[in-house]
């Protein structure tokens, strides 16, 4: 009869008792999971929905910043279309205030104020941002609104003045225009001051001419200065940067969002975390009444068939602290009295070899307990029998947690873990193993879960018939860290070099060159291993050879910066003009280790130069000369009075254009000279 057929069996009733007892855990558990999960899933819901709030936010501040960078410089936003920034910013807006109203549905009611403050902080945002619309689309850009009106008395302005070929009006004109490109571009208030007074210089020349200046030209002055502070007070209205204006308030607005949303947040987390807290408390308690119940009941079922073994267990206890000197009163020929001579003759053999495995084990211990490295052993079942404290350390598992674990399941992921067990059973089975008695990087597994890189040394022992395996083990995570951080600043710096514009150089702290890239032998003319040492004074102009040789030193020896413009001389080429400059390199000490460089190719802005001085000395000596000369002679024979009327006239109107002729002249070598 099976030991279950029969209801008084010991191991029935234990039987029933625990599966009674598990069922009544398992439905209160349930009943109260179900309970406070509802709960949780709320806060989650609310938490979510907060998390979406916080991302709409951020996608309208995203729309608002593209319609600034962007939307303003669009004709169809100032011809009164909503642009796709705008549609955007409206979308994004209208998201968050549905999530808003799905949070109000889920708080509870005495949170009813604090959604009231969010949906009156949301509609002040969204008057603010549509009052700021509106005054971007009324300042206007190019030809559109105010600074179209702008413009347009701009232009006027710059023609009418122009027209009067008064050289010091054109001046003043052209740094009225570089004034008004400043501004424009800046919106710092010192450029309006500075444009006022430019105006008032203009309509002062205007008024010193000796022909009395026309109606036209102050009313387009007037209507320039009307037209300038209209932009101006739009521009004041919506802010010149982000803290003043409507700019500053919709700032503030959007600021005023977020601590709200991070409230109802923390709220919810509050009440999510104080639901969790009280459902594991209810379940510790649920489990530990159960589990106490059930220990009891398992108490007095098993004390009625423990009692003859007791004996048996303090014999254990003894042999197991070393004490070999034990009394067994048990005389049955059952199990028990088989395994109480057991006992003896194991106390017996184990007695006269304790003293020498003793002292041969602390010493091994001791040895592999302060290695640096984690010392393990396994049996060729592939169970641990070994583990040092470096090895706690290493992989996460204590030693009373590996050992009897399975070394395939505890350090070994888990794709390796069939190429391990494979190689294992080809060892025991032929002998060879291609990892054995030699130095190999693997990658290991920690507790958490989380692999990383070991050097591994393993070597099998043979005692009897089977094999015994141990192992070094040393974790290299910094060490390739360190070769990995090494390897990616290497490339970075080889891909910044190879790609750089520019010619870039690195000496050492004597101001040996030890690396140029290809753009600085492109300039240079000469090959890199060439520019080592001090290769590279070879490249340069024989002119300019001492004069850099001895800058670079002097500023090598003071550890100062080098910067110097000079030529290169490549073979069978032009001198190239360059610009070098070049900062010393010091280690966390201060001490200079080097020096880094670059040198930019300047010859097109030195021919530029040249071109212009050029220029100068044809106007000068070429134009203004011959005028001065043709003047003087029309002044001779007008003076002279000999010829008709007809012929005075015709003299008179060549000495008008000869002035006008020099006037031109002068102008354009007063612009050069400012230039």
């Amino acid at each position: 009869m099976r030991w279950y057929a029969h209801r008084g069996n010991i191991r029935y009733r234990l039987l029933r008792s625990g599966l009674g007892i598990i069922l009544l855990i398992g439905l209160l558990s349930f009943g109260t999971g179900s309970y406070f999960w509802r709960i949780i899933d709320t806060a989650t819901e609310i938490r979510n929905s907060t998390g979406n709030m916080l991302t709409q936010r951020s996608l309208a501040r995203n729309a608002e910043k593209d319609f600034r960078l962007s939307g303003l410089l669009e004709s169809e936003f100032y011809q009164g279309t909503t642009t796709q920034n705008l549609l955007k910013h409206h979308a994004a807006m209208s998201a968050l205030e549905a999530e808003i109203q799905k949070i109000q549905r889920l708080l509870p009611d005495d949170e009813e104020d604090l959604i009231h403050k969010l949906h009156d902080l949301v509609d002040g945002y969204r008057g603010v941002f549509v009052d700021l619309v509106a005054a971007y689309r009324q300042r206007g850009f190019q030809e559109w609104g105010l600074e179209g009106e702008w413009r347009r008395a701009m232009h006027e302005v710059e023609g009418y003045v122009a027209g009067t070929q008064n050289v010091f009006a054109l001046r003043a004109l052209l740094t009225l225009a570089s004034h008004e490109k400043d501004y424009l571009l800046q919106n710092e208030p010192q450029y309006i001051d500075a444009i006022r007074d430019d105006l008032q210089q203009i309509k002062r020349m205007m008024l010193a001419q000796r022909e009395t200046p026309s109606t036209a030209v102050l009313k387009a002055v007037e209507e320039y200065d009307t037209a300038f502070t209209s932009y101006v007070l739009m521009q004041q209205t919506i802010g010149m940067t982000d803290d003043v204006g409507l700019r500053g308030e919709l700032q503030r607005s959007g600021q005023a969002l977020e601590p709200i949303f991070q409230e109802i947040g923390q709220k919810t987390i509050e009440a999510g975390d104080r639901a969790r807290n009280t459902f594991r408390q209810v379940i510790s308690l649920i489990w530990i009444v159960g589990l106490s119940v059930c220990s009891i009941i398992l108490y007095f079922h098993a004390k009625s068939i423990t009692q003859p073994i007791i004996q048996l267990k303090d014999a254990a206890l003894k042999i197991s602290h070393g004490d070999f000197d034990i009394s067994l009163p048990i005389a049955s020929d059952d199990e028990v009295g088989v395994l109480a001579n057991a006992f003896k003759q194991m106390a017996s053999d184990l007695e006269s070899t304790q003293q020498a495995l003793k002292e041969s084990e602390e010493q091994s211990r001791t040895i592999l307990d302060t290695a640096s490295d984690a010392f393990i052993g396994m049996d060729q079942q592939g169970f641990i029998t070994d583990w040092n404290r470096q090895a706690e350390v290493i992989f996460g598992w204590s030693h009373q947690e590996a050992i009897g674990r399975r070394l395939s399941k505890t350090v070994i992921p888990a794709r390796y873990r069939t190429s391990h067990l494979t190689g294992l059973q080809r060892f025991l089975t032929t002998g060879i193993g291609p990892v054995l008695n030699t130095r190999v990087e693997l990658t290991a597994l920690h507790r958490e879960g989380r692999e990383f890189p070991v050097e591994l040394t393993i070597w099998p022992l043979q005692r009897g018939q089977t094999y015994l395996f141990n192992a070094f083990i040393r974790d290299i995570t910094e060490r390739k860290q360190t070769e990995e951080v090494i390897r990616r600043s290497e490339q970075r710096f080889r891909t910044l070099t190879t790609q750089a514009p520019v010619g870039i150089f690195l000496t050492d702290a004597e101001g040996d060159c030890l690396f140029v890239n290809k753009r600085w032998c492109e300039i240079a003319g000469i090959a890199p291993e060439q520019a080592t040492g001090q290769g590279w004074a070879d490249a340069l102009h024989s002119e300019d050879r001492k004069r850099v040789v001895d800058e670079w030193s002097t500023a090598v020896q003071g550890g100062r910066e080098f910067a110097l413009e000079y030529r290169y001389q490549p073979r069978q080429s032009e001198a190239i003009w360059v610009y070098s400059s070049a900062l010393a390199l010091r280690d966390e000490a201060g001490q200079i280790t080097g020096h880094l460089g670059t040198v930019t190719n300047i010859t097109e802005r030195k021919q530029a130069e040249q071109m212009k001085s050029d220029f100068v000395s044809f106007v000068t000596h070429q134009l203004r000369t011959p005028l001065a000369g043709m003047k003087w002679l029309l002044e001779l024979a007008a003076e002279a009075g000999e010829a008709p009327p007809e012929t005075l006239s015709y003299i008179q109107d060549a000495r008008e254009s000869a002035d006008r002729l020099i006037k031109l002249v002068n102008a354009l070598l007063d612009i050069s000279r400012l230039e």
